[in-house]
């Protein structure tokens, strides 16, 4: 009976505090959580736009892409500090779609190589609030492959947009960028048993192509400074294959 009776008097005390909160409260939980589905689902069908999309590159999309930014700047309502600057450098782990490229790595490069990968970024973000900003930004890499045999550098330059998604207003967010962009190599034979590979500079056709992103940022409250790490896998398009590159970064954002 005891135990009965204990559980009416919770059930009652919770009842009790539910009712206590008042109108505006209750109102504003529904909003909050109104506005938090709407963002992921408008995160999620610009994904599907830019999958779709991302097969089918043309300038005017790309345009598209800036006009649409630069718009919802000035037709949405921005936080107390709407934009951010992001450099970020990293390194990446890169399968390359390129058979030229994996022939290279076959004959020449197959034993005492040494291998060294830099990616830099600098990018900007527009906040449209706390949870969801959209940016705009540069990705300058290389690849450089040497040894007794020859000399490989891979040049990778790309521009990209993108939006992300702040689930828990500071720390942890994700998102998704389209991705334009080209890779030059430059390769410097010394000795070979090929005689079909000689010294050779090769420049890829422009591609476009996407990555996805997860980024933690260590908000300092009192500076304007944060440090972020981060991860994503990108898929780009060139010269009839696919490069796949998995990389880790360390980022400083100003705001």
């Amino acid at each position: 009976m005891a135990i009965k009776s204990f559980k009416r008097y919770e059930k009652k005390f919770l009842l009790s505090s539910y009712n206590f909160l008042t109108p505006s409260i209750r109102i504003f939980q529904i909003q909050f959580i109104s506005n938090i589905f709407f963002k992921l689902l408008l995160f999620f069908f610009i994904n599907s736009l830019i999958i779709f999309f991302v097969m089918n590159f043309n300038k005017r999309f790309f345009s598209f892409v800036l006009v649409l930014f630069v718009s919802i700047s000035f037709i949405s309502a921005l936080s107390s500090k709407p934009f951010a600057l992001n450099i970020a450098l990293g390194s990446s782990a890169i399968v390359y779609g390129d058979e030229q490229i994996k022939e290279y790595k076959t004959v020449l490069f197959a034993e005492d190589t040494s291998r060294f990968i830099l990616n830099t970024e600098v990018s900007t973000h527009l906040f449209l609030d706390d949870y969801i900003s959209l940016n705009i930004g540069s990705i300058l890499g290389f690849d450089w492959f040497k040894n007794t045999n020859a000399n490989l550098f891979l040049l990778k330059y790309d521009i990209f947009a993108g939006i992300r998604i702040y689930p828990f207003l500071n720390g942890f967010n994700f998102g998704i960028d389209y991705i334009c962009g080209g890779l030059s190599n430059f390769l410097k034979v010394y000795s070979t048993s090929d005689e079909n590979i000689k010294s050779a500079t090769v420049v890829s056709d422009w591609s476009n192509g996407f990555r996805l992103l997860a980024e933690y940022i260590f908000v300092v409250e009192s500076s304007k400074y944060s440090p972020a790490i981060g991860c994503y896998w990108q898929n780009m398009p060139r010269n009839n294959g696919y490069d796949n590159s998995f990389s880790v970064y360390a980022k400083l954002a100003i705001r």
